[in-house]
């Protein structure tokens, strides 16, 4: 037996459906382990329940035995998750379509989870509106939509639930889902506090009294009902006069909290419903439940995905524009709650969006790439959520660039064409996207040099020392280097400046210049470089720990020496009152401890003061700066 996917799911074979899940475009791992339940056609029966197996970061799989005698046709896998454990329970459900075993597929079902942090869905947006926005809003004006599931009205089913519960104080917003009794129940209607309104009043007469009370009121949910009962009793005595006394108590319009649900299976005759997801009460009481079966219609396709939600669909069906009673999936597909004939006419206006989700994502990581990958390329950032803010505007332009050709190339194709109106609308079209990708071009190479190099020197390529790659140099985390953070003058440790600059800081340090003047130069790069064994290199006034490699500046000599080839009696320049001198090791450098250490790079004057002694930087890629 062979292992299918989800393009090629057949009877009595093995499918195996993936889901991705990606933070800010990147794969990353969910808190918890999946939930995975295989859905009938319907979308609510539940055909089993698996659990997601890690196969690579980010990357989930399940294997489903698909029944011999299971019916052709779509089938859902839903998976629940969490990315964290104070975070709540999502949802995500996708398609895979059952094909008899002598039948070629070619469907393509999008399996991702995105995780999007608030800096990352506003770039999304800023893409969308400010860059291309024609292409991410393009309306439909009454396309007819195809039926595309066959008459079957056992598979066309669904269960309500009717929950009356012990209070009026709840609320719940339609969507929002609960657990109870195992089954999830996903609330139809939204459901809002109620408040009542009674009134009495009594009459009596002579030697007799009645008395009477109501209570009404105007349900403003439709998840909620009032039912209509009443009640009489009467008894007879006799007064002083021997006329009998009866008292008649009626009650009218008794107010009933119900909330509607559409479930996965039985609850219990009573109990608590917990809140999985969306808004409303964590948990909700209710005394009893009743269950109704009501039918549903096919499903209509139409031609394009990737809907918006504003401004909401409009449907209309054999000429009459219906308000309710229909739902859509935002993908190409819309449902009806009610019975609907293969003669209904069915048509939409919709507006959608030439890219998906995951495309926007991918331009914007794209653009993040290439600011990467720019000289100097030490300045590097591997998730849009932590560059610096003066990389937006440089990141969004080659994100642009990257989608105005993705559109012009679709525009060459004639299913492409159709979108933009007749062959000679498309060409007027392309025409106007050439000339805009131009000139995003011209802006972003300006905007992109200068927020990458924040107007450092030019650079030239030169073939270093093999001291000079990655963790060539290394200072112990508490070495003290005096500094500028976001122009705030600070003297700090080495591993308190790489926290700053892994959130984006602006840093520069204390360094001595080409003419041996004191400066502040612009920090390129900081990283951890592991645990090395570090030696203490110590003068008269000064001492720092460095790794054996570590390059200090010898004055007399006019070059660096590195920490291990260091005598007794070698001058090293230090900084002693703001005036930069010459003074000699008192002891050849000595073993102290294995330690974490930590590397920098200055790529304007290659050096930086720490402890006050000068020292070489290090270089994480083989560029060397010059200025000119």
């Amino acid at each position: 037996m062979s292992i299918q996917n989800r393009t090629t799911a057949v009877q009595n074979e093995i499918v195996r459906l993936y889901f991705r899940f990606e933070v800010d475009g990147r794969l990353n791992n969910p808190g918890s382990q999946p939930l995975v339940e295989i859905l009938d056609t319907d979308g609510v029966t539940i055909l089993d329940n698996l659990h997601g197996i890690l196969e690579s970061t980010g990357l989930y799989y399940v294997d489903w035995y698909v029944p011999a005698n299971l019916p052709l046709g779509d089938y859902y896998d839903r998976w629940t998750y969490q990315w964290d454990t104070v975070g709540g329970v999502q949802e995500s459900t996708t398609l895979f379509t059952v094909y008899g075993r002598d039948s070629y597929i070619n469907f393509i079902s999008p399996a991702l989870a995105h995780s999007i942090s608030n800096r990352v869905a506003q770039l999304m947006t800023d893409l969308s509106n400010d860059f291309i926005y024609e292409a991410m809003h393009i309306p439909t004006y009454w396309e007819q939509a195809m039926r595309v599931q066959q008459e079957d009205q056992q598979k066309r089913v669904k269960d309500y639930y009717y929950f009356t519960l012990d209070s009026d104080i709840y609320s719940a917003e339609a969507g929002t889902v609960y657990f109870q009794n195992s089954q999830k129940f996903t609330i139809w209607e939204s459901y809002y506090p109620y408040y009542s309104t009674s009134s009495s009043s009594s009459e009596s007469g002579s030697h007799s009294s009645s008395s009477s009370s109501s209570s009404s009121s105007l349900d403003s949910s439709s998840s909620s009902s009032l039912d209509s009962s009443s009640s009489t009793s009467s008894s007879s005595t006799s007064s002083e006069s021997g006329t009998p006394t009866t008292t008649t108590t009626t009650t009218q319009w008794e107010y009933q909290p119900i909330i509607t649900c559409v479930g996965t299976g039985d609850p219990t005759a009573s109990g608590t419903l917990i809140k999985v997801s969306g808004v409303g009460n964590n948990t909700i009481n209710f005394t009893s439940v009743q269950v109704k079966r009501s039918l549903f219609s096919t499903r209509y396709n139409l031609a394009y995905q990737n809907w918006n939600k504003e401004p909401r669909p409009t449907v209309r069906i054999n000429n009459s524009i219906r308000d309710d009673g229909w739902h859509v999936d935002w993908n190409g597909n819309i449902y009806f709650d009610g019975l609907m004939t293969p003669e209904d006419s069915v048509n939409v206006r919709y507006n959608f969006s030439y890219f998906s989700e995951e495309e926007i994502l991918s331009f914007l990581y794209l653009g993040l790439q290439m600011m990467n990958s720019m000289p100097p390329a030490s300045i590097t950032y591997p998730v849009l959520a932590n560059m610096p803010g003066e990389w937006n505007a440089p990141v969004l332009l080659w994100a642009a660039v990257t989608a105005l050709r993705r559109l012009i190339f679709g525009l060459n194709f004639q299913e492409k064409m159709i979108i933009f109106g007749k062959p000679e609308q498309a060409q007027h079209a392309l025409g106007v996207f050439q000339s805009l990708l131009s000139e995003y071009q011209a802006v972003w190479k300006e905007q992109a040099e200068n927020a990458k190099t924040k107007k450092l020197p030019t650079s030239a390529l030169y073939v270093t020392p093999e001291y000079t790659l990655p963790g060539g140099r290394c200072m112990s985390s508490d070495t003290y280097i005096k500094c500028m953070i976001e122009k705030v003058i600070v003297e700090t440790t080495i591993e308190y400046l790489f926290d700053e600059f892994e959130r984006g800081k602006e840093i520069k340090v204390l360094s001595m210049g080409e003419n041996k003047e004191i400066v502040y130069s612009f920090v390129g790069k900081i990283w951890k470089s592991g645990q090395k064994l570090t030696y203490i290199v110590e003068t008269e006034d000064y001492k720092i720990r460095l790794s054996e490699e570590h390059l200090v500046y010898l004055p007399s000599k006019n070059k660096y020496a590195a920490t291990i080839n260091l005598v007794s009696g070698d001058s090293v320049l230090v900084i002693k009152d703001n005036v930069l001198v010459a003074q000699k090791l008192i002891t050849p450098p000595y073993p102290y401890e294995i330690e974490d250490v930590f590397d920098i790079e200055i790529p304007s004057v290659k050096n930086f003061i720490g402890n006050n002694i000068v020292s070489h930087n290090s270089r994480w890629f083989r560029y060397l700066y010059k200025s000119g």
